[in-house]
């Protein structure tokens, strides 16, 4: 299951969805909820500091979370994980 998913892209499409909208979404719904997806019932910023932050979205009523550690100092590198709580 593992390798189908790399195959089809879903690590990259996954990290770029979180980098470019997931992680603004707690941010983007008390400033500019359009910018959000309908679909989006809640964002909230768990954790912040400078190696690791948590991003929860509840989605249909569903909660799913988002960790990103940095492995480096590089700001571009790190592991992301998705739990569904």
């Amino acid at each position: 299951m593992q390798k189908k998913a790399e195959k089809m892209g879903l690590p990259k499409l996954i990290s770029d969805l979180y980098h470019h909208n997931i992680m603004h979404y707690p941010s983007w719904i008390s400033h500019s909820r359009k910018y959000v997806p309908a679909i989006v019932e809640k964002a909230v910023k768990q954790d912040d500091n400078y190696k690791e932050e948590k991003v929860e979205i509840i989605l249909n009523n569903k909660i799913y979370l988002f960790g990103y550690k940095k492995v480096t100092m590089a700001d571009d590198y790190g592991e992301l994980e998705l739990y569904m709580i």
